[in-house]
């Protein structure tokens, strides 16, 4: 690999390359192993939802890794709160998940305030049929 410069992190710590730390995971019954990839995920924008103090961005996991299994390798070392995939290549799922999670609040509320609205009106309609 040239052009990378690799750290070796000493006391039995994880290696890094290119700012990123490198974990080995055993897979299939330890036949072979694949490294994953990790460092503090940064944005542009805080976003409450992925705080970056507790936000961890991961690449090179298999294509048909699931939550369950990231949530595997981390057992024990970790406490996963959530794990959010990129659904495509040039869909941002961080956004996606970011704006579901808005449209769902705004929903919600939108929809209290329609319920609000109904109860006013019936409640105008009962004042004025007892006139």
């Amino acid at each position: 690999m040239a052009g990378k410069k690799t750290k070796t992190s000493g006391g039995g710590g994880l290696d890094e390359l290119g700012g990123y730390k490198v974990l080995p995971v055993q897979i299939a019954g330890g036949a072979s192993t694949h490294y994953l990839y990790f460092k503090q995920h940064t944005s542009k924008r805080e976003d409450p939802l992925l705080p970056s103090s507790r936000t961890i961005y991961i690449s090179n996991i298999p294509a048909d890794a699931t939550e369950r299994d990231v949530r595997r390798v981390f057992q024990g070392v970790a406490r996963v709160a959530r794990v959010v995939f990129h659904a495509a290549v040039g869909q941002d799922a961080v956004k996606v998940a970011a704006a579901t999670a808005r449209a769902v609040s705004e929903l919600s509320s939108s929809g209290k305030k329609s319920e609000k609205k109904k109860s006013e009106k019936a409640k105008s309609e009962k004042a004025k049929a007892e006139d």
